[in-house]
């Protein structure tokens, strides 16, 4: 029985489900030398082949009162796009001392701002995208927000409205996403995939004007493709190859003929991946920009639907 309750919460057992089993404190110690269990903080022991990597935050979650995983923490719980760093970060109530972790303390954690995630308590999305901007720089907010919007997790009204009631003169967090929402184009669609926030965010950074997402363009025989992102009074458009781009043969294969029909109803295409995103942001923006002086001649309207 002990065992499934672990098996259920990351590896872990807290000395007061051991106690109500009837195992003794002479018990817990013995299975501690015997490598059965493993104290991983106080009042929280784990079952060492059940353990995991949201073990820790969840033990110190369990061993706080009132304590929530938020910020990077959260922000890798909930799978959103940019948060490489896998960090013990927790919110916790004002009095609360805890030295073991990366701490925030507050007191206006509504009900609306905390959940579960996978059995450990989060802040919610929402929150967690409103305090994300206190520790990492906008570039990840952004990539964080745009993951968001893509799982379909929250809404651009919704973080404008906790934006509202959680804003304070010098608290970071809020301005920081509020600075990535007053940037995003009005309306836009999400965008598709981390390199392609990242393949607009070095656009940015270079001063080339950002590509309109989600172009639609109507093929000769009436079917509406969408182009990822587009210059649509230049006729250019952008190819992204990440890692995953083409998940079957029949994807790879549809892909090509897609290009090479919006390529003959005059459009030009460039293709960049995420080695070129990454590691030559620079050129990746040179080589647009210069296409776009290129084709700054009078060339046919594209096709709408």
């Amino acid at each position: 029985m002990l065992r499934a309750a672990a098996a259920q919460a990351h590896g872990l057992i807290t000395l007061d489900q051991l106690r109500i089993a009837g195992v003794s404190s002479s018990t817990v110690a013995d299975w501690c030398r015997a490598g059965r269990l493993c104290r991983q903080v106080r009042g929280v022991y784990a079952v060492p082949e059940l353990l995991d990597r949201w073990s820790l935050l969840a033990a110190m979650c369990r061993s706080t009162p009132g304590a929530v995983a938020s910020h990077r923490a959260a922000a890798r719980l909930w799978g959103l796009d940019g948060v490489e760093a896998d960090v013990v970060e927790l919110s916790v109530p004002r009095q609360t001392r805890l030295s073991t972790a990366v701490v925030h303390r507050s007191n206006d954690l509504a009900d609306v701002d905390v959940t579960e995630v996978d059995a450990i308590p989060c802040t919610d999305l929402t929150r967690t995208l409103v305090d994300l901007g206190a520790v990492v720089d906008l570039d990840v907010v952004e990539r964080a927000v745009e993951s968001a919007l893509r799982q379909r997790l929250t809404t651009v009204s919704r973080l404008q409205w906790r934006l509202s009631g959680l804003a304070r003169r010098g608290r970071r967090g809020p301005a920081a996403l509020r600075a990535v929402l007053e940037c995003r184009p009005l309306r836009a669609p999400p965008t598709e995939s981390q390199l392609e926030t990242m393949f607009l965010q070095c656009l940015r950074a270079a001063g080339v004007e950002e590509p309109v997402r989600q172009h639609p363009v109507r093929l000769p025989d009436g079917r509406v493709v969408r182009l990822d992102d587009a210059y649509p009074e230049a006729m250019v458009f952008i190819e992204l190859d990440g890692w995953t781009a083409h998940r079957s043969q029949q994807a790879f294969h549809y892909d090509r003929r897609r290009q090479n029909q919006v390529v003959l109803l005059g459009w030009q295409p460039l293709r960049f991946t995420w080695a070129d995103v990454v590691g030559q942001p620079g050129r990746v923006a040179g080589e647009v920009a210069a296409m776009l002086r290129r084709r700054a001649v009078v060339v046919p309207r594209a096709a709408s639907p």
